[in-house]
Formats: structure tokens, sequence, C-alpha cells
């Protein structure tokens, strides 16, 4: 199986569409365990957020083609995004899958977690 995203020499991040969501997890009140953990996605609230590399290394590999919905999202959003010359990380509604992430999301991501582009 493919990657969905690589850091080639600690530095350079690679992936097939782009940047992708932040998705808030939160432990159902009911039990313990990764089957039970509810997500709060953040497309329910404004603005989207950048997601981390840490939800990347915890994001589905294997993803049902579709839906592109709860831990879907993530590879969804890393096979699908594109980027955009306007500011800001919103839906990409033309495509239908996946986010459209500016100049300055770019720049923060990679400053964020001390990356570049080569």
């Amino acid at each position: 199986m493919l990657p969905l995203a690589s850091i080639i020499a600690g530095n350079v991040y690679t992936t097939h569409g782009g940047l992708f969501r932040s998705l808030l997890i939160t432990p159902s009140k009911r039990s313990k365990g990764k089957k039970n953990q509810r997500i709060i996605l953040n497309s329910q609230t404004k603005p989207l957020r950048l997601g981390s590399l840490e939800e990347l290394s915890k994001a589905r590999r294997s993803v049902l083609d579709p839906p592109w919905e709860g831990l879907n999202l993530i590879p969804g959003d890393v096979l699908w995004s594109d980027p955009t010359m306007k500011s800001g990380l919103s839906p990409n509604t033309k495509r239908g899958i996946g986010l459209l992430f500016g100049p300055d999301c770019t720049e923060a991501f990679l400053k964020k977690f001390q990356l570049k582009i080569t």
C-alpha cells in the first residue's frame, strides 16, 4: 500500500493532492476505545483548520470510496485537495471532495512543521 503523503529527507512534504483539514476527535462518554470515538468535524465550524502531521499519521489508510466522511476525510483531502491563489482553506465544491488551500495555508503548514518547497 502506498503512503498518503511522505516527508523526504526530514523536510520535504509530498502528496498526490495537498493539504488536509483537522478533525477534532473526542472519546465517547459511554466507553473507551478507538471504536467509540466521536468525530467533531471542523467543517461544522468556521473557519476550517489545517490538520497536523500527527493527525495525518493516525489517518485511515484503507478507506471506502465513497463515502468521504468521518475518518475518511483526511485521506480524501490528501488525495483530492487543490491549491488556489485565494487565501484560506475552503471546501472544494467544484470537485465535490477535498479542499482548496491558499498560499497562506501552504506557508503556515510548512512553517509549523519546519518543511520546505524545493
